[in-house]
């Protein structure tokens, strides 16, 4: 199976692959926009645009505009933009101070910003540090995990040993005579 090269939904250029500071994306060469997967605009979007950027998706019936990796149809959604993180409605939430369009491919989990789009969105703000509960409570799951995770392969191996022993007991009934009568060594 070949893939084919991810091409511009505006104008079929071939896409290529850039980065800019740690956004990688797929790039038209005519300046048309840039595709970045799901996982890339976690670094660069805030979390709630992205949340509403998939519900809006799933609720879209479609666009026109090609997808540049697998040429599907992609969704056209429009995305209220604010500068917090906060989910929509919920506490810390910031009127919008805009919106954007963008094409997304669900399955492909691809964005498409035309020119200047992407500079639309707030840059995703960096999450605050684990308080020292947050901490206590990840070493106390990390540790009865890690201790359960022991328990079952020591039990899982010494089945697996006597499975063995078992196995090659039954392929040579020899050995079975000779385990009985060194079980009773000493007993006589």
């Amino acid at each position: 199976m070949r893939l084919r090269t991810p091409t511009c939904p505006s104008c079929t250029t071939p896409l290529v692959l850039t980065t800019t500071g740690d956004l990688d994306a797929w790039s038209c060469t005519m300046l048309h926009g840039m595709a970045v997967t799901l996982n890339e605009a976690h670094g660069q979007l805030q979390n709630d645009e992205i949340s509403q950027i998939w519900k809006s998706t799933r609720e879209t019936s479609g666009g026109t505009r090609p997808c540049p990796i697998c040429a599907l149809k992609m969704s056209s959604v429009e995305v209220a933009i604010d500068d917090d993180e906060a989910a929509e409605g919920e506490a810390g939430d910031k009127p919008a101070i805009g919106t954007a369009w963008l094409d997304v491919c669900e399955p492909c989990q691809l964005f498409w910003f035309d020119t200047g789009e992407l500079a639309q969105f707030p840059m995703d703000l960096p999450d605050a540090e684990p308080t020292a509960q947050e901490l206590a409570s990840v070493a106390t799951v990390t540790e009865q995990f890690g201790a359960a995770y022991v328990e079952a392969v020591n039990a899982r191996d010494a089945g697996d040993f006597t499975e063995r022993v078992y196995r090659v007991v039954a392929q040579h009934p020899g050995a079975l005579r000779t385990l009985s009568s060194i079980g009773r060594l000493g007993r006589d």
